[in-house]
C-alpha cells in the first residue's frame, strides 16, 4: 500500500502541517521512515479528508473523533446538530452585519 509523506498529505487534503499535528489524536500517521518522517496510508488520508470537511462546518474535534472512532455513533444526528448550531450562528452574524451597516 502506498504511503504518503506529510507534504503530499497536505497537498491532497488541503490541511496545513500544523493541522496535521493538531489532528494526530484523531488520525495517527500509519508508519514512520527510518529518518523519523511521518507516513500516512490511503485510509489515513481518507480519514483526514473527512476531518477537514467536518472542520469546514466548524464541528468540534471531540465530535469528529467520536464519529471516526465509534462504529455506532449517530453521524446524521451529529451533522444535524451542527447544522442547527450553524443556523444560530448565521442569525447572530446577520444581526452583527446589520449593526455594522448601521454604524456607517
Amino acid at each position: 500500500m502506498k504511503r504518503y509523506k506529510v507534504k503530499e498529505v497536505c497537498e491532497m487534503t488541503g490541511l496545513t502541517r500544523k493541522q496535521l499535528y493538531d489532528y494526530q489524536n484523531i488520525v495517527n500517521p500509519s508508519s514512520f521512515e527510518k529518518s523519523g518522517y511521518k507516513l500516512y496510508d490511503e485510509p489515513a488520508v481518507e480519514r483526514l479528508i473527512l476531518v477537514a470537511n467536518y472542520r469546514k462546518i466548524l464541528m468540534p474535534l471531540k465530535t469528529i473523533k467520536d464519529i471516526l472512532n465509534e462504529k455506532e455513533y449517530d453521524v446524521i444526528g451529529a451533522i444535524t446538530m451542527q447544522i442547527e448550531a450553524l443556523a444560530v450562528r448565521k442569525e447572530e452574524l446577520g444581526i452583527m452585519i446589520e449593526l455594522a451597516e448601521s454604524l456607517i
